[in-house]
């Protein structure tokens, strides 16, 4: 969850609401709790900017430089910015319950010890808007839970307690009393009416996230036997193009509302251009593919099937579809069509192995020449002169 609505290039504005968020969760929840500044949190205040509830004080930094001041309290905006602290605490405090609820280790249970009293103060804040708040939350989580249990349930069951639950905790910004505030007193859209489209706002936002940590993670979960109620690269592009509706949808619904120029609609039609597609590469794995390519990283005696550039595999099964390779009569360039059929029992042969285990150099490697491998250093050339000139044939 944390970082999926961070904006790629932050404005000048973004990084003032940053900053007055980071100031407030400094003064309300200390100094070690920074780390885990939530951008979620942030989008909520930049929403409540939109809506004219609070304004940015005058001289407002776009960096606090981990500073705070109790003077902050009598600012105009210290009602939505501790509510806004309060949400990334809040996503801080259920994500480490999540964490040691799972089997988590030791670094787990040691963050969740470490900040107990600032979850017990997010508890307490939060029931002060609405007395029912502890045993909400627990239900949506043990809605949640329960989904687990199923097999496969589907991924539009699977987001709606996060979805539900970000939509609630959204609109308690609705039930905060501004009396100082002659700014959200002539605001088009008043804090009592604002808790519809609050909660449109985030039960859009819950849903993105979920659907998009399912898809990015689907294949790890597999190997890590983690739980994910989705089963393949199809329904992982399909988890994204649900993540990107949702987030689409909370950008209508914010410019209807807002009106066209609001910034929260701009960040989150940023983010929907930005999903990336699960058959790009990752940067990660690009570079070390390029890496690879150095000797010094290759396992010796071994030969890359990567390498094989006298058979474009791309255009067939690797070497075994190659008609030099299968009949004898074809004029493959990696084999030099000498019909042999070394390839047709090695990984190279579907193109999917890291290296080749029978080394048929000759076959896989441009030539029938073993030197041609670019793992194996070259043969050297012999220019000595034969003792004698070989014999001309005569008519």
């Amino acid at each position: 969850m944390f970082g999926f609505t961070r904006p790629r290039s932050p404005n000048r504005l973004y990084r003032q609401a940053y900053a007055r968020c980071c100031m407030h969760q400094h003064l309300h929840y200390g100094l070690t709790s920074l780390p885990w500044l939530s951008y979620e949190a942030v989008l909520v205040y930049l929403a409540a900017l939109d809506a004219q509830f609070i304004s940015l004080p005058t001289g407002t930094p776009t960096c606090c430089r981990l500073s705070t001041s109790r003077r902050y309290l009598q600012q105009p905006d210290a009602q939505v910015a501790e509510f806004c602290a309060s949400v990334g605490m809040l996503l801080v405090s259920i994500k480490l319950d999540d964490d040691v609820r799972d089997g988590g280790g030791w670094l787990a249970k040691l963050l969740q010890w470490k900040y107990r009293h600032a979850s017990s103060k997010v508890h307490e804040y939060f029931t002060r808007l609405d007395p029912d708040f502890s045993s909400r939350i627990q239900q949506f989580i043990s809605n949640h839970l329960a989904l687990e249990q199923l097999p496969a349930p589907s991924l539009s069951d699977y987001v709606k307690p996060t979805a539900d639950a970000f939509g609630y905790v959204f609109s308690l910004l609705s039930r905060l009393t501004l009396p100082e505030n002659k700014l959200a007193d002539s605001s088009p859209i008043n804090l009592v009416n604002g808790e519809t489209w609050l909660a449109e706002l985030g039960r859009h936002v819950g849903a993105a996230i979920i659907a998009f940590d399912c898809a990015v993670d689907w294949q790890n979960d597999q190997r890590t036997g983690a739980y994910n109620p989705l089963q393949s690269l199809a329904e992982a592009e399909q988890a994204l193009l649900t993540c990107r509706a949702h987030l689409w949808q909370a950008v209508s619904s914010l410019r209807a509302t807002l009106g066209p120029d609001s910034q929260t609609a701009q960040l989150l039609e940023a983010r929907a251009a930005q999903l990336p597609s699960l058959q790009t590469t990752p940067v990660c794995e690009r570079a070390w593919n390029s890496f690879s390519n150095w000797d010094f990283l290759r396992q010796r005696r071994y030969v890359y099937a990567g390498d094989c550039g006298g058979c474009d595999c791309s255009g067939c099964d690797g070497c075994d579809g190659c008609s030099g390779c299968e009949g004898g009569g074809g004029d493959c360039g990696a084999c030099g069509g000498d019909g042999h059929d070394h390839c047709h029992g090695c990984g190279c042969g579907d193109h999917r192995s890291h290296y080749c285990d029978c080394f048929c150099d000759p076959c896989c490697f441009g030539g029938t020449d073993a030197s041609s491998s670019p793992n194996k250093k070259k043969k050297p050339t012999d220019t000595t002169q034969p003792s004698e000139p070989p014999e001309e044939e005569t008519t």
